[in-house]
């Protein structure tokens, strides 16, 4: 059962408001609570209430209704708002809020068996107990993977839906990301009038793509930008860069550790989604991944752990293929295993690395290891 309250300031569609009673009564599914046409009634009445929908009327002609629908939010954080107007003008920020619809008068019954079917589905979907516990991912690509290491389907309305979401994970550090840092980013080429509509419009998309899948990630509005509440989603990066820090020094008792931690870096920082502003961090992380992987590396060579150092470094080579360090591992690597093949295969796609990405030569200390291990292999 449905408690609903309704707020109309004015005694104007009165026969609408009957209307949409009598339909909600007819389905023995929601309970009206009171009426009520003082605001400052309602403000003191409903943290007692246990409200499930505040269907609200009032004020639009001076815009009052969004101010009055966030200050009714802020007070029963857990019930839903259905606008309802004449006006069309304020549909972008009622939806911006998190309204669940936004009905135009006059009312009738197909309209108002439409509302009731979306907060059924809100209701089947999206309960708070429901709500996945999952991580968003963002090595590799966006995604979000659910506790049994499944990745959860995602379908994104469009690709800047996708972008602007990515974006505000990319800040969640952040107290507030701005709306016109978001729109520079997102729709430079628009008008800001434009631009801000297709913001808005972008923002209910994601909220209604994480509601899709029950992801508990909330999107907040403030007066000039957004924050992201992760709530009880993980993000694969914080969860990586906590675990890179609590191993400082590789061991015998944190080696597995260390290399389950190559193995969460699936690939480089949102290298598949080609975002221009994730570059910065892009490049951060890849250096740290670098340099840790490169200690894990020297720790397999002196501990002669041959293999595993084979194919992290492989991995490495094949995530980085223009840095030179995978390839000398590589080298040295199969020396002590006394492969000649790979050892010389290795040094020759490095000189063609060098060669075409480059037009020079390897580092010094590489070709002079490569001429120092040829004599070896003619004195043998």
């Amino acid at each position: 059962m449905w408690n609903y309250v309704i707020l109309d300031d004015k005694s104007d569609s009165q026969e609408d408001l009957e209307l949409l009673i009598q339909v909600l009564d007819s389905t023995n599914e929601f309970k009206l609570i009171k009426r009520y046409k003082d605001v400052a009634r309602l403000k003191k009445d409903i943290t007692h209430l246990n409200l499930d929908i505040i269907f609200l009327k009032a004020f639009f002609s001076e815009k009052c209704g969004i101010t009055i629908a966030k200050s009714l939010r802020k007070l029963s954080p857990t019930s839903q708002i259905v606008f309802i107007s004449k006006k069309r003008d304020y549909a972008v920020e009622a939806y911006e809020l998190g309204a669940i619809d936004y009905i135009l008068l006059p009312l009738n019954k197909t309209r108002i068996y439409k509302t009731i079917e979306r907060l059924r589905y809100f209701k089947h979907k999206y309960a708070i107990d429901t709500k996945k516990t999952c991580t968003v991912c963002c090595f590799k690509n966006l995604h979000f993977m659910s506790s049994d290491n499944e990745i959860i389907p995602v379908k994104w309305r469009t690709t800047k839906t996708k972008e602007l979401f990515a974006l505000l994970i990319h800040h969640r550090s952040e107290t507030l990301v701005r709306k016109d840092v978001l729109i520079d980013l997102l729709w430079p080429e628009e008008s800001v009038d434009r631009a801000y509509e297709n913001l808005y419009s972008t923002i209910y998309q994601i909220r209604r793509t994480l509601k899709s899948i029950n992801v508990n990630i909330e999107i907040i509005s403030k007066q000039n930008g957004y924050a992201v509440h992760l709530n009880d989603i993980k993000c694969d990066v914080d969860e990586w860069l906590d675990g890179i820090q609590n191993i400082p020094i590789i061991t015998d008792e944190n080696l597995e550790s260390a290399l389950e931690l190559t193995r969460q870096y699936r690939d480089d920082y949102l290298v598949d989604e080609s975002y221009i502003w994730a570059e910065n961090d892009q490049e951060r992380l890849r250096i740290l991944y670098q340099t840790f992987s490169n200690k894990i590396l020297q720790y397999l060579y002196n501990k002669e752990s041959y293999i595993t150092g084979i194919l992290l470094a492989l991995k490495n080579q094949k995530m980085n293929p223009y840095l030179v360090d995978s390839y000398f591992y590589l080298m040295k690597t199969y020396d002590k295993l006394g492969d000649i093949y790979n050892v010389e295969r290795q040094y020759l796609k490095l000189v063609n690395m060098y060669k075409s990405e480059f037009n020079t030569v390897p580092p010094r200390f590489v070709i002079d290891w490569y001429k120092n291990w040829i004599e070896k292999q003619v004195i043998f």
